[in-house]
């Protein structure tokens, strides 16, 4: 089952800039370049997840989780949810859980992501679910890192995570092949506030730091070139956070 947003839902949530404490979002529909006819409230809350947090939106949908109700996939805009099969037990009874929710454009397959942090030994796993299947498969060789679950991103066609070391952990959806590469060497690792993002089809990191007053963007201009990272913004005075 391959598990499309409708055309509406997909343009906006794609574009729309969430604030991540935020539940609720706007669709605008435009009647020309001056006005808007109408505007549709959209709470972005999984009915059949409650008490979950919502992770960042991909083509529209949504990623909840709880250990009580387990992972839904939900279409805020045409109501549509899928509950994802429980994953088998592993090691650890209680690992710590980062998710990632994807489309594999390949397949036209959306794709969600557990990785497990196991133990004290700080054991890393990775698990990847194909919308419409029954079961979770394991990735190999996934490095021993911990992830922060804030926010990760989707870009060119991977899902990254950025890790405690500083480091941006990414997973190909395509071939499945998970690996870490470095992150821009900066004033970042100040900052108590970073957020993963997909600025322009560039992998993209936002800090912010209340006690230092500042605020940094950078973007990887060409993917996977790490001394493409580029500083496009500082501001002092004026943290901004949530892109």
């Amino acid at each position: 089952m391959v598990y499309l947003p409708n055309e509406i839902t997909s343009k906006i949530l794609s574009t729309l800039p969430l604030n991540r404490h935020s539940r609720l979002v706007y669709i605008v529909e435009e009647e020309d370049v001056h006005r808007y006819k109408k505007s549709t409230k959209i709470n972005l809350v999984c009915p059949h997840c409650m008490g979950c947090y919502a992770k960042p939106y991909v083509s529209g949908h949504l990623c909840f989780f709880s250990d009580k109700s387990g992972i839904h996939v939900y279409n805020p805009g045409t109501r549509d949810c899928v509950k994802l099969p429980d994953l088998p037990l592993v090691e650890c009874g209680h690992p710590d859980i980062v998710l990632g929710l994807g489309l594999d454009r390949s397949g036209n397959e959306f794709k969600v992501v557990q990785l497990l942090l196991i133990g004290d030994n700080l054991k890393s796993e990775a698990y990847m679910h194909t919308l419409g299947s029954n079961l979770w498969r394991k990735v190999d060789d996934v490095p021993n890192v911990r992830c922060f679950s804030a926010s990760y991103a989707l870009v060119n066609g991977s899902l990254h995570w950025l890790t405690y070391s500083y480091r941006i952990l990414s997973l190909d959806l395509t071939c499945e092949k998970i690996w870490a590469h470095s992150a821009p060497l900066s004033s970042l690792y100040l900052m108590p506030d970073l957020l993963l993002a997909d600025l322009g089809g560039c992998l993209s990191i936002c800090g912010s730091s209340s006690i230092v007053d500042t605020s940094e963007l950078w973007i990887m201009k060409d993917y996977n070139d790490k001394e493409s990272w580029t500083r496009l913004i500082i501001r002092t005075g004026d943290v901004m956070f949530g892109m």
